[in-house]
């Protein structure tokens, strides 16, 4: 025999799952948010710190494409004297440690992901620029809230946003003025923005699939729309259902109707032809005197 408050107390306990679901949830979303707006304001401070370079000499690029991702974009790529760098901005709370041997961490985290990342970045620039020595193009991390003097892990630079510009400008000279404005406009080309293709809306139940096959080269034949062809037929064939009942149950009103739309849009032209024809037939006898 159930005790009283037994059934309440069971949807109590699934209301109290749910709503811890739904709070966990909502913790997920709020950390995400936070981690987007503090990589905005990051990537917003190095921009500010590099916007010096442009007189010096040097082309900035924020926020492009990264070749070959389409969902992932490059923070920053410098063309310059000093060569090609792309630069990968981390704006991280807490304790940052750089080291040699412990690698890049942060709060004891190992950040290898990241290395690798840039190093991925790198590679992906290589390819644009085929013409320029491997050594002229250079991958950075830029801790944006962290003062750290620039440190070489595994080929890429790690280097705190106060000591960025000054290590940019201490970098060898190996490309001329002409050669920068050169890679800058084949970069600038390659790593532009594209429009997103649209993703096409998973059928549903009861709903078919989008048709979002693309013609083929050369046709002129337009694309196949089988659900607005589909409501047309019905339509059509609504419409002859109503003309063929009014036949059945209203023949003399139906007749009166036609006939009238005879007389007074079939009949006028067919004076008109008339007319026309006996304008234009010869008399084969002369007129009388």
């Amino acid at each position: 025999m159930s005790t009283a408050g037994h059934g309440a107390r069971q949807q109590q306990a699934a209301a109290r799952r749910s709503v811890e679901e739904a709070e966990r949830k909502l913790a997920a979303a709020r950390a995400r948010e936070h981690a987007w707006s503090a990589g905005a304001a990051g990537e917003e401070q190095v921009a500010d710190t590099l916007a010096g370079l442009a007189q010096l000499g040097w082309v900035v690029l924020h926020d492009v494409a990264w070749p070959g991702r389409a969902r992932a974009n490059l923070d920053h790529v410098l063309i310059g004297p000093g060569g090609v760098l792309v630069v990968d901005t981390k704006n991280w709370s807490g304790t940052v440690t750089v080291d040699t041997d412990r690698g890049l961490r942060s709060n004891g985290y190992r950040k290898t992901k990241e290395i690798e990342a840039v190093q991925t970045a790198r590679q992906a620039l290589l390819t644009l620029v085929p013409a320029l020595p491997p050594e002229v193009v250079a991958g950075l991390i830029c801790l944006a809230a962290q003062d750290q003097e620039p440190v070489l892990l595994d080929g890429v630079v790690v280097v705190g946003r106060g000591q960025l510009l000054q290590h940019v400008l201490q970098r060898s000279a190996v490309l001329g003025a002409q050669a920068v404005m050169e890679t800058a406009m084949t970069l600038g080309t390659a790593l532009r923005r594209q429009p997103q293709d649209r993703i096409p809306a998973q059928a549903g139940p009861g709903r078919a699939p989008r048709n979002t096959a693309k013609p083929r080269a050369g046709s002129t034949r337009p694309r196949k729309r089988p659900a607005r062809s589909a409501r047309a037929g019905v339509l059509k064939l609504a419409a002859f259902g109503v003309v063929l009942g009014a036949l059945v149950l209203f023949p003399d009103e139906v007749w009166r109707a036609y006939m009238s739309v005879v007389t007074a849009v079939v009949t006028p032209v067919a004076d008109d032809l008339t007319q026309d024809l006996l304008g234009n037939v010869v008399p084969t006898t002369a007129p009388a005197p």
